[in-house]
């Protein structure tokens, strides 16, 4: 849900994703208002302490990300890039998703860009 508070994916992607109905989705929307993260009023924004958690959880998986891409190397970190972009362009052109840089990336500290 903070994917989609986030502007990342849409609630529709996640809901069909997840297989959360209204009353799943409209539930877990209070949890993280209820955690003080979505922004004053009705709409599915993240306030700063939202973003602050999104971030950090962001960069705790890139961090548990690295072994996987340091196993790679820099050219196989280059090949699964090139295999994948034809498929992550298809879900971004569906509509369902909305590109986000930061997504799909390995970390920098890699050297696997």
């Amino acid at each position: 849900m903070t994917h989609a508070a986030a502007g990342a994916v849409t609630t529709a992607a996640l809901q069909v994703s997840r297989a959360w109905g209204d009353e799943d989705w409209a539930a877990g929307v209070a949890g993280i208002r209820a955690r003080g993260w979505l922004a004053d009023g009705d709409g599915l924004a993240l306030n700063e302490a939202g973003r602050a958690f999104r971030q950090e959880l962001e960069d705790r998986t890139d961090e548990l990300a690295v072994g996987a891409w340091a196993a790679l190397g820099p050219a196989g970190c280059a090949r699964l890039t090139e295999l994948a972009r034809p498929l992550s362009q298809a879900i971004i052109d569906s509509g369902l998703y909305r590109a986000v840089s930061s997504f799909a990336r390995p970390p920098a500290s890699t050297d696997a860009s």
